[in-house]
């Protein structure tokens, strides 16, 4: 049986639990005008009937508003991360698993902390679909051409999850089981184009660290086994001046490399060797320049390593998602 996995997120008052208890057809979700009803995020499990007339299991999670306060926000945030990650893990290849980000009609906007985390969604490969609630007119397109234009690819859908009345009358309730038909339908093409999108960026970026590590890395190196070269003159002293001077240049390399390693595996590279050649007069400037030279050149290759295998990890697991999804639609 079909499955969606869907996260609800917005600001407080955006109504995101009327959209839920619209969709699950119950009402498991308190709402309220205006202020902060979800106090944590909750998971709602439930089959229903969609738009076609056929079942579909539909896991629904329910999160605290952006807005609410500042720590419980990052909180929310983290822990609808975390469920994402483990969901996407667990999810099967037929299962869709996407976030519909809400946004009221009368908020006329999405601020920059919003549309950042709308990306950050999408560089996770995580289609995201923004519902536009509260949507009494379903003429005034204004604020969906705005979105439109700020997040061009993001399919917008606007929905009215509860009747509504005021003195001219009732306004019917309507969009949102065409919403959950929009959101399965277009799921499998969203998600092969982030995918490829994904990949495109992963080559990319790959290339450019390791231009990088091979220009602005190497140099740092050579910057670091100059200083060495110029402060190590005086035999057995210069012991403890070489170590500061690799634990700056490695400090510094980890800024460049994007990864961190510990000071203390490099003392692997500090034998006794180096130290004994370092009490014999002129000698210890070249040995100190030369091991921070190669000291840091195996550290840049230990970068490209890294790049290219997390690369490799992340190209095969969007290889597979697409292999997957073709394999659904073929």
């Amino acid at each position: 049986m079909r499955k969606a996995n869907i996260i609800v997120i917005g600001k407080t008052g955006a109504g995101k639990s009327t959209l839920i208890n619209s969709l699950l057809g119950e009402r498991v979700a308190d709402t309220g005008m205006g202020t902060a009803i979800t106090q944590e995020n909750k998971k709602y499990d439930r089959q229903i009937i969609a738009i076609d007339g056929l079942p579909i299991n539909i896991s629904v999670y329910d999160t605290v508003g952006l807005e609410l306060d500042k720590k419980v926000t990052s909180n929310s945030v983290s822990n609808i991360e975390e469920y994402l990650e483990r969901t996407d893990k667990e999810c099967a290849d037929n299962e869709v698993l996407c976030v519909w980000y809400c946004i009221n009609m009368r908020g006329n906007r999405l601020e920059q902390y919003e549309l950042d985390l709308i990306k950050k969604f999408r560089d996770k490969c995580i289609p995201v679909v923004i519902v536009i609630t509260q949507c009494i007119d379903n003429t005034d397109r204004e604020l969906e051409l705005k979105i439109k234009d700020l997040l061009s690819e993001t399919p917008v859908v606007c929905v009215l999850a509860e009747d509504y009345r005021n003195r001219i009358g009732v306004f019917r309730a309507y969009g949102v089981q065409e919403l959950l038909e929009i959101t399965v339908t277009v799921y499998p093409t969203l998600k092969l184009k982030m995918a490829k999108e994904r990949i495109d960026k992963l080559v990319y970026d790959q290339e450019a660290q390791k231009m990088k590590l091979n220009g602005e890395g190497k140099n740092c190196v050579e910057k670091y086994a100059k200083k060495a070269e110029t402060m190590c003159w005086i035999p057995g002293l210069c012991v403890q001046v070489m170590r500061n001077i690799r634990n700056e240049m490695i400090d510094e390399l980890c800024q460049i490399v994007g990864i961190n390693e510990s000071r203390d595996s490099f003392d692997l590279m500090f034998r006794d060797s180096y130290e004994r050649l370092m009490l014999v007069p002129f000698m210890s400037m070249k040995v100190a320049k030369d091991y921070i030279y190669k000291l840091g050149m195996a550290y840049i290759d230990l970068g490209v390593d890294y790049v290219e295998k997390y690369s490799r990890i992340e190209i095969e697991k969007m290889q597979a998602v697409i292999k997957a999804i073709k394999s659904q639609t073929e």
